[in-house]
């Protein structure tokens, strides 16, 4: 076997260098091309956050219960507050006075059970359930009184002045 010539180890060399050096060069090129599509996308992704932040969901006591109230008291000639939401049940609480008598005090309570499909439902607080023993989270936040389906407005508006009435 012969000892191969410097000149032609320094050939061998130098294809394998060149070659490398291509392939070096088109690996970085696409590279470069990632970075810039990433670059592009990060930046259209700060710009969809920015849009999603600006994006503000109705808030349900200001959309629903605050209005409802203004409507009720003009309706029954009592200022009535919406107070809440209140404990895990998020319960929004009616209350309405007679500023000339303390005695005269009433209150009825929604509870907002499902956000996206706007379930609200009336609090009976006529018909206790009882499920949680006392003193328990349940007990203390006012879930041991089932939901009932809110009656229309006019039917608010004739509970209410009943209830008027029975304070009289």
């Amino acid at each position: 076997m012969t000892n191969p010539s410097l000149d032609a180890l320094f050939a061998g060399y130098q294809r394998r260098y060149s070659s490398a050096k291509k392939r070096r060069a088109v690996s970085q090129r696409r590279v470069r091309s990632r970075e810039r599509r990433i670059t592009a996308l990060t930046k259209r992704k700060a710009l969809l956050q920015e849009r999603i932040d600006a994006t503000k969901l109705p808030y349900w006591l200001t959309e629903i219960c605050e209005p409802l109230a203004k409507a009720l008291s003009r309706s029954i000639g009592r200022k009535i507050e919406a107070v809440g939401p209140c404990g895990i049940g998020c319960t929004v609480h009616f209350q309405y006075a007679n500023e000339k008598l303390a005695s005269e005090f009433g209150t009825f309570s929604i509870r907002l059970l499902d956000l996206e499909t706007g379930d609200l439902k009336l609090v009976d607080y006529d018909h206790p359930i009882n499920e949680y023993p006392s003193g328990t989270i349940g007990a203390m936040n006012g879930l041991n009184y089932p939901t009932v389906p809110i009656p229309r407005f006019e039917d608010l508006v004739r509970m209410l002045r009943r209830r008027k009435r029975q304070n009289a």
